[in-house]
């Protein structure tokens, strides 16, 4: 009977793992495929892109810690040459490391700070905490973003709000409602299946 439950617990243990493994791996390519998805504005060094959708989603969808984990898994592909960056397959300048320190690379960092916020105020999988998970996450990522591009630029903060926010924020808002919409779906469906014993993700 104990050699039953033993093996019994390790296949629920390896399932478990296949899983988060499998929504990891999933949300990563998913953001790289949303960096292809991009157009330019005028002047602007920063592409318009549906990154920020998957990367909501993925703290929605898996929670705080596994979708940490798939953002780092997106960044280590990007980093690794996997043209998965927004700006990858423009310039060889932007390959590895270095494309952190384009343009764009600040609002990386955001989009793996925004996981705990997002995956933590999401937790108990409902609409409000989508919305304020959906808000605080998004503030996360223009923030770090924003802080980038100022120092990329050398410009004051009102040039680097008006090259790296205010063109962003009518495409943003359409992104939020988008996020907001499928959002149901992801606490309802994916994010139990994320999180640990069944309940809600961390």
């Amino acid at each position: 009977m104990k050699t039953a439950i033993a093996t019994t617990t390790r296949s629920d243990v390896t399932a478990r793992l296949l899983i988060s493994l499998g929504g990891i791996i999933a949300f990563a390519v998913l953001t790289g495929l949303a960096a292809q998805v991009r157009f330019y504005l005028p002047n602007n060094p920063v592409p318009v892109t549906l990154q920020t959708t998957i990367v909501l989603l993925a703290g929605l969808s898996l929670g705080a810690r596994l979708g940490a984990a798939s953002m780092l898994l997106y960044l280590a592909l990007g980093v690794a040459g996997g043209q998965l960056f927004a700006l990858q397959s423009e310039t060889m300048d932007l390959l590895g490391w270095r494309y952190f320190w384009g343009p764009t690379g600040g609002f990386l960092v955001g989009f793996l700070l925004a996981q705990p916020l997002v995956g933590h105020l999401s937790r108990q999988r409902h609409f409000r905490g989508a919305l304020a998970g959906t808000l605080a996450g998004t503030a996360m990522i223009f923030a770090a973003g924003l802080l980038w591009l100022g120092v990329w630029l050398n410009a004051g903060v009102v040039e680097t709000l008006e090259i790296g926010l205010l063109p962003f924020l009518l495409p943003g808002l359409i992104k939020t409602l988008l996020v907001l919409g499928i959002a149901p779906l992801a606490l309802r469906y994916l994010r139990p299946v994320f999180g640990p014993t069944g309940q809600p993700g961390t």
